[in-house]
């Protein structure tokens, strides 16, 4: 298994597609190019709910991590997030991800849990992904609000598998997240702990965190990295500066419905001139005019068109 050491701003890249649906490389390769470029930056994240992981077949996906292995992977780290139902496409998947050059691998959980959790499931999905393929693996604990949130100890459970090197920490309870953080950060191995809470940034980093793992750090990656590098050096005055001005276009963006998350973030990249449409696969659906103009409003007041 490949001994990398996971740390620090990595953002969670949006998949550019062509106007039929078929996969832009061009302006994907243009797109983490840029950010790979920004300084502070140590990885991203590709093939997330952000890449639209969903709606992408088993080549696609594949075919993503090659694009961004190929373009980026001597510079930054790359992590591809895999989601499954069933637990050996999973594997293939995982295996793809390796042989496509994948530094690690984020794994979500398979949604047939969510229908009446047997707790005995998550172990034994990530047991196997771990027997089968040698990459390191990340676990994702979405949010306490949703089903999909792992119990503490499971997920501590979890860290006992070999290859888990990491959590990509989403818990938006802040008394959640501190006791999380802390015990994980006290076991004997050392699993890095990743941030996702975009509206609440400031906060989780401030409890603890190793890095960032956020779909919006592609809109404002050198607001994420000054913000994870003013709390790291104790400079409190000025992670709450950068705080208030990424809030406008953060509330922009992350509000509901949460369906249309990431086809705002692809319609403020468009403005900013980073991608040349905000096109998305169905069942999402365009933009509307007004929420465009909210998008549009939110740059212009984080100063950022």
């Amino acid at each position: 298994m490949k001994k990398t050491v996971f740390k620090g701003v990595i953002p969670a890249t949006v998949l550019p597609f062509m106007e039929n649906f078929e996969i832009d490389e061009d302006n994907l390769r243009k797109f983490v190019r840029y950010i790979a470029g920004i300084e502070g930056v140590e990885g991203v994240l590709c093939n997330g709910h952000a890449g639209e992981i969903v709606s992408l077949s088993r080549a696609e996906r594949k075919k993503v991590v090659e694009i961004v292995v190929d373009e980026i992977g001597c510079k930054v780290a790359v992590v591809s997030g895999i989601h499954h139902e069933h637990t050996p496409d999973a594997v293939a998947h995982s295996q793809d991800a390796l042989d496509a050059g994948a530094d690690a691998v984020l794994v979500l959980p398979p949604g047939s849990w969510l229908r009446g959790k047997n707790e005995n499931v998550p172990y034994r999905y990530f047991k196997a992904i771990a027997d089968a393929v040698d990459i390191p693996l990340w676990i994702f604990q979405y949010a306490t609000t949703s089903k999909a949130n792992y119990p503490t100890n499971r997920l501590l459970e979890l860290t006992n598998i070999e290859n888990v090197v990491a959590v990509k920490l989403s818990v938006n309870d802040w008394i959640r997240y501190d006791h999380e953080y802390r015990a994980l950060k006290s076991l004997e191995k050392d699993i890095r702990v990743f941030t996702s809470n975009n509206m609440s940034l400031l906060a989780s980093i401030a409890i603890g965190a190793d890095g960032v793992v956020i779909g919006s750090g592609s809109l404002y990656s050198e607001w994420v990295v000054e913000l994870y590098a003013a709390i790291q050096k104790n400079n409190l005055m000025a992670a709450r500066e950068i705080h208030r001005r990424m809030m406008p276009l953060t509330e922009a963006i992350y509000s509901e419905p949460q369906c249309d998350v990431y086809t705002r973030i692809k319609a403020a990249q468009v403005m900013m001139g980073r991608l040349d449409n905000d096109v998305v696969r169905p069942p999402l659906l365009p933009l509307a005019d007004d929420e465009k103009l909210k998008i549009e409003k939110a740059l212009k007041d984080c100063e950022l068109l």
